[in-house]
Order: C-alpha cells, then sequence, then structure tokens
C-alpha cells in the first residue's frame, strides 16, 4: 500500500496489477484498425498533423481530430518555443513498414502554452452527462531527472481542463491553479512522479489567508487582503508513487499515461514502465502500465457536475499564466509569478479526451483483472464430427472450464467475430486428432491460460498447506510450481532451485515490497489472486530466493524451491519440532501417509531427547510403535534444524541473532537457538531421554532404505547429507517422486484418485515425465489422452 496526500489529510491508494498496455498505439489506431484501444466516447483528439483534410493549417492551430462535434482547436502561443514536428519514424508491424509521427516539442520559453481557441464546453457539457471520464498521452518527458521541488511550482502541467482564475471580485479574477476540471502533470516525491486529478464536487469560496501564498495588496484589488477566491472541496488526486529506487517517470523515453475516472467514484493512473528497451522509436509498442487505483467515498461517486464549461483546454503549462488579471503568487524565496508557472518541457505525441471511462479491458486487454477467460458463443459455421467432440473433453478435463465445441483452438476454424491473437486455422485440435496425434491435441489445450490459471494452481494448492485444500490462497508455493510448469522447467528444481515466483513488478502494482509483502506477510499473493489476475502471464521468475534477517530481505542460506516456500514453511515449521516438514514432505511429494513408511526394525541413533524409551513404562512399546516413525522422522528432520516459522517469517539460525533464551520471547530481529545455530525447537523438552540424539547441526540420515521402503522410494541419491537442498535432491531424485506427480497429475485432469488398476498407467506416465526431463505439462497431456482417463484408445 503506498499514500498520498489530499486536502491535507492522508489517504490510502490501492494499486493493481497490469500487463503489456493494449490502449490507442502511438498512431491513435484502435483494434478495428490494427491497433489494441477504442475509441468509445471520444470527444477531441489531437495527434499535431500539419494538416486537416489535405488543407495546411496555420503554424500555430493543432486540429481536433476527433470529428466528433465542433472542433476544439488549439492555438500555440510561441511557435519559436512550442514547436510542431513530423521528423520521427519507426517501423510498424501492422503496415510492416516505417511510419512517420508527429508531435508538439515543448522548448525552454514555452510558458504560455498552448489553449483551446475557444471554451471546451463539448467536454465539460458531455463528461457532467456521462459522469465519466478518460485522459490519453503518449508523451516524453525532457527533464525528468532534474525535477524537483526546490524554486518550481508543483505539479507541472501537461495537459488541464480549467483556468486558474476563476472568481471576479471588482472586475478581477482571483483563484488557484487547483480550480481546474482535471489536470495529468508530473510532481515529485522523492522522485519524480505523475501525477493527476478530477474534481468530484462542487466548488466553495473563502477568504485568503495569508498561508495561501496570494498576494492581493495593490490598489486594483481595492486593498482586499482577504478577497474571496475558488477552492477545490473534494478533488481526487493520483499519482505513480515513485522512489529513488523504483522510477517509473522517465526522461527521454516515450511513455504512455492514461487517467480514468467512473460514475462509482473510482479513478485509475496508468502510466507505462520505463524498462531498458521499451519506449524507444525504434519499438513504441512495448510498454507496460503500472496502474493506481483509489476508490472514494461513494457519496461522492457520480458528481462532476461541478465541473465549469467555461474553461480551456491546455497543454504545456497553467491555462492563464501570465494573466496581467491574476494575483501575484510567490514561490522559491524572492521569485515571484503574476501566476503559478507549471511548465512542463518534452513532446506530445497524442493526446485524446473521452467522456467515457475506460475499463481495465479496454486498456489491458485479455490480461486485466478478470478477463482471463474469453466469452465465445459458437459458430453456426462449424460442421461437428465425432473428433469434435472428444477434443472438447480433453479440453474440459486439462484446462478446467469449458467452451464451445466451435471454438478455434478445438475446430481449426477462425472466428471473425473475435479478433485473436492466435491463429489456429487448420491447426486446431480436431485437425491434430484427425492426424493421429492426440498428445498434440492435449498439449496444445495446456497452452490455454486457464491450464496454469485453475489446473495447476489447483494442483498446487493442494500440496502447499496442512489442510490440503484448494479453498486456500495463492501463495509462493503456488505460484512457483505455476511458473515451473509455464517455462518448462524440470520439476525436480522445485525441490532444489534457488529461484520463486512472483508478479513482475514492472507489470504489477501489487504490493511488491520484498521484506514487507513477500517474506512477513502473503500480501503480494493474496492481491494477485484477489483481482483475478491472468497468472500465467504476470508471474516472472526471480533467481536467488530470499529470506528476512528480520529487518530486510537478504540472500537465502540454504534454498531448496518450494521446501524454503514461506507458504510450505509457514504451514509446518511453525511451533513443532520440525518433524512436520519430513512427515508432509513425503505425503506431499512421494505420496505416502507416515503410517505407510514407518518401519519398527529401523535404527533409533538419531531419535530426538524428547521421546520417551519406556512409554508408561514400558520399553517394548518404543520399539514396537514409537520407533517405527522416529526413526525415519528424526534422522531427516536435521536437515530443517537450522528453520523456524514465528512472527510471521522464516527464520534461519545462520543469519538471525541468538539473543532469546526462548521461543515465545522471540521478536522478529531475534530466534532462540540452542546450541548455537541450531533452532531451540529442535532440542525441546531434552530432559524426557537426555540420552536420546541431541540436533547440533543441519545433518540428515536417510532410514528409509529397508525392506519394502526400497522398493517403493526407489532411492537414487545419497543417504545422507547436511542441508535441505540435499533433502530435496533425496526426494526428487527417487522414483516414487515421478510416480506421485503422476498420481497427483490423475487426480487433477481425471477427477478421481487413480484406483489399483490404474497402477500400470501411473508407472508408464511416471517414467515418461522421467524421460521428458520432467515435464509438468506433458505429465498432464499424457495422461489425460489416456484409455483410463478419457475413456478413448488412442
Amino acid at each position: 500500500m503506498i499514500k498520498f496526500k489530499i486536502n491535507t489529510s492522508i489517504v490510502t491508494l490501492a494499486m493493481i496489477l497490469s500487463t503489456p498496455v493494449q490502449a490507442l498505439d502511438i498512431l491513435g489506431r484502435t483494434r478495428n484498425e490494427g491497433g489494441q484501444g477504442v475509441k468509445r466516447g471520444l470527444v477531441a483528439l489531437y495527434q499535431f498533423s500539419p494538416t486537416r483534410n489535405n488543407v495546411a493549417l496555420p503554424a500555430n492551430t493543432i486540429a481536433d481530430e476527433s470529428g466528433v462535434g465542433a472542433p476544439l482547436d488549439l492555438k500555440i502561443s510561441n511557435t519559436t518555443a512550442i514547436q510542431r514536428k513530423c521528423d520521427r519514424s519507426f517501423y510498424d508491424p501492422v503496415t510492416k513498414s516505417q511510419q512517420t509521427v508527429c508531435y508538439l516539442d515543448f522548448n525552454e520559453g514555452s510558458k504560455n502554452g498552448v489553449k483551446s481557441i475557444v471554451e471546451a464546453a463539448k467536454i465539460t457539457n458531455q463528461c457532467k452527462a456521462t459522469n465519466n471520464m478518460t485522459v490519453e498521452m503518449w508523451v516524453r518527458n525532457d527533464r525528468a531527472d532534474e525535477l524537483t521541488k526546490e524554486g518550481r511550482m508543483m505539479p507541472l502541467k501537461i495537459v488541464t481542463l480549467g483556468r486558474n482564475t476563476e472568481q471576479m471580485v471588482n472586475g478581477r479574477y482571483l483563484g488557484s491553479s487547483n480550480d481546474s476540471n482535471f489536470y495529468v502533470g508530473l510532481d515529485y516525491d522523492m522522485a519524480p512522479q505523475y501525477t493527476a486529478s478530477v474534481r468530484r464536487g462542487n466548488r466553495t469560496q473563502r477568504n485568503a489567508q495569508a498561508n495561501d501564498g496570494f498576494t492581493s495588496a495593490s490598489a486594483s484589488y481595492n486593498n482586499q487582503q482577504a478577497a474571496l477566491y475558488s477552492i477545490e472541496t473534494s478533488h481526487t488526486s493520483l499519482n505513480t508513487p515513485d522512489t529513488s529506487d523504483s522510477k517509473i517517470l522517465a526522461n527521454n523515453k516515450l511513455q504512455q499515461v492514461i487517467f480514468t475516472y467512473k460514475a462509482n467514484g473510482t479513478a485509475t493512473l496508468y502510466t507505462s514502465s520505463s524498462s531498458e528497451g521499451e519506449g524507444s522509436f525504434e519499438n513504441p509498442f512495448t510498454l507496460q502500465p503500472v496502474p493506481r487505483m483509489q476508490t472514494v467515498d461513494p457519496s461522492m461517486a457520480n458528481r462532476l457536475s461541478g465541473w465549469n464549461d467555461s474553461f480551456y483546454l491546455s497543454l504545456g503549462n497553467e491555462v492563464t499564466y501570465s494573466s496581467t488579471t491574476a494575483p501575484v503568487v510567490k514561490s522559491g524565496g524572492n521569485i515571484s509569478f503574476r501566476t503559478e508557472n507549471r511548465e512542463w518541457r518534452g513532446e506530445i505525441y497524442l493526446l485524446a479526451v473521452y467522456c467515457d471511462a475506460h475499463t481495465d479491458e479496454d486498456i489491458l486487454g485479455e490480461s486485466a483483472p478478470g478477463a482471463n477467460y474469453q466469452s465465445l458463443p459458437p459458430n453456426p459455421n462449424v460442421q461437428i464430427t465425432n473428433n469434435h467432440l472428444i477434443a472438447a473433453q480433453i479440453y474440459n478435463r486439462i484446462v478446467g472450464v469449458k467452451i464451445p465445441i466451435t471454438a478455434p483452438i478445438i475446430s481449426g476454424v477462425n472466428d471473425s467475430r473475435f479478433p485473436a491473437s492466435v491463429d489456429y486455422s487448420g491447426r486446431g485440435m480436431v485437425q491434430m486428432l484427425n492426424a493421429g496425434n492426440p498428445l498434440g491435441a492435449a498439449q496444445l489445450a495446456a497452452s490455454e491460460d486457464a491450464f496454469y490459471n485453475i489446473t495447476i494452481r489447483d494442483f498446487a494448492k493442494r500440496m502447499s498447506t496442512r489442510d490440503e485444500s484448494v479453498n486456500t490462497a495463492l501463495n509462493d508455493f503456488v505460484a512457483t510450481i505455476i511458473g515451473v510448469t509455464r517455462d518448462n522447467i524440470p520439476a525436480t528444481q522445485l525441490l532444489t532451485g534457488n529461484f520463486f515466483y512472483m508478479g513482475n513488478p514492472t507489470l504489477t502494482a501489487t504490493p511488491s515490497n520484498m521484506q514487507n509483502d513477500l517474506l512477513l506477510s502473503n500480501n503480494h499473493y493474496e492481491r494477485l489472486e484477489a483481482l483475478d489476475y491472468n497468472l500465467r502471464k504476470v508471474l516472472v521468475k526471480v533467481d536467488g530466493q530470499k529470506i528476512s534477517n528480520g529487518t530486510t530481505a537478504v540472500n537465502h542460506p540454504d534454498p531448496a524451491g518450494i521446501l524454503t516456500s514461506r507458504a510450505f514453511l509457514a504451514a509446518h515449521a511453525v511451533a513443532g519440532t520440525n518433524r512436520r516438514i519430513i512427515e508432509y514432505a513425503f505425503r506431499e511429494f512421494l505420496c505416502i501417509p507416515i503410517a505407510g513408511w514407518s518401519d519398527s526394525t529401523g535404527p533409533d541413533n538419531r531419535v530426538g531427547q524428547d521421546v520417551d524409551r519406556y512409554p508408561g513404562g514400558d520399553h517394548t512399546k518404543f520399539l514396537t510403535s514409537c520407533r517405527s516413525c522416529h526413526s525415519n522422522m528424526d534422522g531427516l528432520r536435521g536437515a530443517f534444524a537450522k528453520v523456524h516459522f514465528n512472527n510471521n517469517l522464516v527464520k534461519h539460525a545462520s543469519i538471525i541473532t541468538a539473543n532469546s533464551p526462548t521461543e515465545d520471547g522471540e521478536t522478529a530481529t531475534t530466534m532462540c537457538q540452542r546450541p548455537n545455530g541450531i533452532a531451540c525447537k529442535m532440542n525441546r523438552n531434552d530432559d524426557v531421554f537426555s540420552e536420546g540424539y541431541e540436533v547440533v547441526d543441519n545433518s540428515w540420515v536417510n532410514n528409509a532404505y529397508r525392506g519394502s521402503n526400497s522398493t517403493y522410494f526407489g532411492w537414487n541419491q545419497s543417504a545422507t547429507g547436511n542441508s535441505i537442498r540435499s533433502f530435496g535432491q533425496l526426494i526428487a531424485g527417487s522414483k516414487a517422486f515421478q510416480t506421485c506427480m503422476a498420481k497427483r497429475a490423475f487426480r487433477s485432469v481425471c477427477k478421481r484418485e487413480p484406483a489399483a488398476v490404474d497402477q500400470s498407467l501411473i508407472d508408464k506416465v511416471g517414467q515418461e515425465f522421467v524421460n521428458d526431463n520432467y515435464n509438468l505439462k506433458n505429465l498432464f497431456s499424457r495422461i489425460v489422452i489416456s484409455r483410463e482417463c478419457s475413456g478413448f484408445n488412442f
């Protein structure tokens, strides 16, 4: 979460995700024109062409190219400082040719800016009628790096609908620059950032006060020291809360800025990111937006009625900068301005104003929140065959949702009613079945977003927590399994890798502080899921697992994929003695409960001091019952000897201060250790049987190698180790791992637990899983086309 000021009060600003921008491209094209955007509700459009209807325009005139109502043309105040240019070109992937773009270049001395020739009543009246608005721009900033508050009025204004002097007293206008219907500009708070504001209430008037910064002592004002002037009562303001380490506003790069306001009181500011390689003229189609969303008091929604229809549309500065009728404003020590100078310098390539609130789907396309799954009615032009029915069943099982049997991915017949990013013409699932390639048909279905967002998500959720339910929140464990499946990473790395998956910070604006939102809480992942984002598209692999030392995020000293994820350790390393981690590692990844691999003949030299050797006074009970489980669990739990989950975070003894005498007394920066470097929990209740094993390091021994255990697990890794990662290698390298993943995939797509009669299939696809380099997508695809799952003999 971030905060911003509005009318001196602090308001919390929620952030939402995004993916590649799909609004109007730099040529202003809609989706039907080869672009990605929409023009619904358009009232004014400026692309800075030097002509209108092939007739040259005066050098100081900018044409409104919307074609809506009377043109709201703009006038350039100084054609030397503000120049129309058409000297930039780029390669256009739509026309496959070089395209030239025109723009306005605001240079030093462009203070008087650009203003509409007449009042912008057509914008104001239309937006007041709809109570919705959107402003969309393509810009390049000239001076983002030098943007600071000192000696400069803030915010700088790129586009404004207003007039900074409205209330007239004795023939003079009085007011402030906040007296506008809306503006989009630049501000500075720790770093340069975009800012936008919209009036959503009526004006009120009050007496000017000394701290307002207005001077009205001249004779021309009739010595009215406390002249009335208009103020804002409810302006919704947003910004991109950049810091010195995370900058969105870029200098000398193309960026797209979109500001929307909905009648329900929701305002959103979309700003493209400034990643290297993006925003260039060679490729201006790769911008990534970072939306900010604020939901205001519902009682103030639907309130654009306070907009003034006598205001002007202006670019580059305040509407009435240098007006001789405005009061003097002092800023920056002895510097004084007749009106507030908020001069912006840079280039504007496109400006569109709408009286409609464009939605996330309008701007972000299929990657928007809640737009994961396409609504596609049947295509009556497709002739149905038996293979259509088979393909639809395969699709439903592996993807987890139903779509019409005539959908292009199934039928291989494109539907011109619904533009698609993939051309399935003659290459759908049916064509693959016709060619005798059922695996290819299943793999094609597994390329769908919903396979990852539903099937793999639920497959992972069942393993991530103690209750083994899909009714749990998205977390780092689940996200990492989705990412590994999508990226075709061998599944063995799930238990051994030094990486994790999260929402890409350059594509998202969810809470993403590593310390607060990923290591101390599950905020990041819960927000991703709450907004129904397309996980397949927004998750990114981050090399180098992180862990908190109590104050900051540091490199994990013993990373082991999802075994060291926050979700898995929050479920199994909290309290207890870390035996549960071993129990559930075998349960989730080897598909065997503790009772299934207990061994009463196992050695007891690793059984802990907290286990009574004479329970109820009977040593035989220990030998025949207790030892059977503890021999195996206690032999292996040493791998996690340095780990504890407490104070909402995973703790590792090698990076947390050992100055807490008890576990109950631990803080976020302390950890009870006994001996030093070992979590106290490992040697808890050491007085029960003091001659038992004392954990002094993170070594482990695998005692589960005798008799039937040897056959079931099929170990092929070392029987000893001294880290969590080496334990993960033991699990991932076993035969039981491959068959367990096959069983879990079977449960996911066949909607039942595998029976004894299915064992030959499980063994077969388990071995193919190994042969496929542990590819989870192929594993699901092979199972779904099996006779045991689909009922078809391919």
